[in-house]
């Protein structure tokens, strides 16, 4: 695989994760900065936009190295694969990981950043669009934009709502490179992730040189909590890699989506920004946005748990059991 073939897959990948993980969350400072920067001086916000995705590419590429090397075709090592893009972005990038553990490690690492950006994200939205139904991508970004102009209001408690214009620019900005990154995408599937061992290394030193200067050194407990964090993720993945087939999920993909197809993705901007127009106005009260977080944290919590045992443990005891058919 050419490396140029493979940094643009890297990057659109990063394109894709940061628009789940940054904006369809609507995380305060980088929506209201970027909202901001688009009214003030929307060249210099657009290229600070793509500065912003480059910082992705660092847990981009190691998401796409695990899923490559371990040949990840299953929805468990998928999640455990997921778990270093979760836990590289919040627990090396910045130190949210370590505010409140032992919570903050499922919540947002496991509990959005695994289950929004990369399964429902990343994956499930790259294989209904290879399936070429029209109405089921009409409705998955219905279903998204829905979503995403009623999560939008969870911050209202602790800072002033965006008026709807506001939000309406926000979502068509990243919505329109989340789309972008998604045509790219389409166009590389599927595809044979393979990587140099220097590049590898020099991802890998690149986010160990990171943490020790973000995190270690600052607060001493992320060596506590993320070494050990990222020897069972390796464990659960490499474990499975003995019994999956040299196949990742970047193959299984097919692509080949239609541009008409991956444009009715525009509606999920579209509804998003009705949506929250629809409640700015309304403003009523919701619990929901409150309970929502405390239950994707527990979610995270049972996935990864679910992960670790059906790669570890029950493949174990299934070779245990074969290795003992065939002694007899």
């Amino acid at each position: 695989m050419h490396i140029l073939k493979r940094l643009l897959l890297v990057f659109a990948t990063a394109c894709i994760l940061m628009f789940f993980s940054e904006f369809f969350f609507v995380n305060e400072d980088p929506a209201f900065h970027l909202v901001e920067g688009l009214q003030t001086e929307p060249l210099l916000a657009t290229f600070g936009l793509l500065e912003f995705a480059l910082w992705y590419s660092i847990p981009a590429y190691i998401f796409l190295i695990a899923v490559g090397y371990f040949s990840v075709n299953t929805i468990w090592g998928l999640i455990l694969a997921g778990s270093f893009y979760g836990f590289t972005l919040e627990g090396v990038l910045v130190w949210q990981m370590y505010e409140a553990l032992p919570f903050s490690i499922s919540w947002t690492p496991i509990g959005w950043h695994v289950l929004v950006d990369v399964l429902l994200g990343w994956y499930l939205v790259s294989s209904i669009l290879s399936r070429n139904a029209y109405w089921q991508t009409a409705a998955l970004a219905i279903g998204l934009g829905l979503f995403w102009g009623f999560w939008a209001t969870w911050y209202w408690v602790e800072r002033q709502a965006m008026i709807p214009t506001e939000f309406a620019l926000l979502a068509f900005t990243v919505g329109s490179l989340w789309i972008v990154a998604q045509l790219v995408l389409n166009r590389l599937l599927p595809i044979r992730f393979t990587t140099t061992k220097f590049e590898m290394w020099g991802v890998g030193l690149l986010t160990l040189f990171i943490f020790l200067v973000q995190i270690a050194f600052v607060l001493p407990i992320g060596l506590l909590v993320l070494p050990p964090l990222v020897a069972i993720t390796f464990l659960g993945l490499h474990c499975s890699k003995r019994n999956e087939q040299d196949q990742s999920v970047l193959s299984g993909l097919q692509g080949g989506a239609t541009i008409p197809n991956q444009l009715l993705l525009i509606l999920t901007p579209l509804i998003a920004a009705a949506t929250y127009s629809v409640y700015y106005h309304l403003n009523p009260p919701s619990i929901i946005t409150e309970l929502l977080p405390f239950f994707l944290m527990m979610a995270g919590f049972v996935v990864y748990g679910m992960a670790l045992w059906k790669t570890i443990v029950h493949r174990r005891s299934k070779l245990s059991v074969e290795q003992r058919v065939l002694l007899k």
